[in-house]
């Protein structure tokens, strides 16, 4: 029987073999490329919908913990700004959703039926408007968790301790 835990040995090292010259200037596969802009795709599916998680988030634990505190709170335009800024990140993820489905669509409207041309002016479009959705997304988190965070902060020392039956 052998040891678990005994290293493994390590595989003999083996040269590069040379790219010949033919190869070094063609284009990458077809199906590479394709996995490629799918990964990018789903990070930026994840990374929206992280960013309006965050967001919807901030704003429950904003509306829960208002009713914990044992006195008015203090600098609530802090919480109105930083709520606006969340509200906008939610605004901001859902239309760039919608514009990703249009980017998509715009290929089978007009690439696939000849006008490449307009396609492209089209995609460029949505592109201007989502690069314009990506930033509103990340000056809203900016924003609304900077302000929520001060928020707390200024009326943590509000905070009614629980009692024993709760």
């Amino acid at each position: 029987m052998t040891d678990p835990i005994a290293p493994v040995p390590a595989a003999p090292a083996v040269a590069p073999t040379p790219t010949p010259a033919r190869l070094t200037n063609t284009r990458p596969a077809e199906a590479f490329l394709l996995a490629d802009i799918e990964r990018a795709r789903d990070y930026r599916k994840a990374y929206y919908q992280y960013a309006i998680g965050i967001a919807t988030s901030l704003l429950a634990f904003t509306l829960a913990f208002q009713p914990t505190l044992k006195a008015a709170p203090s600098c609530v335009l802090l919480e109105v700004v930083g709520w606006g800024g969340l509200g906008l990140v939610i605004a901001a993820g859902l239309r760039v959703h919608m514009t990703w489905a249009n980017f998509f669509i715009s290929f089978r409207d007009f690439d696939n039926r000849g006008k490449r041309d307009e396609g492209k002016r089209q995609r460029d479009a949505i592109t201007v408007e989502r690069r314009i959705l990506d930033w509103l997304i990340l000056i809203g988190l900016v924003i609304g968790v900077a302000d929520v965070v001060g928020f707390t902060a200024v009326n943590l020392h509000n905070v009614a301790p629980k009692t024993a039956g709760s």
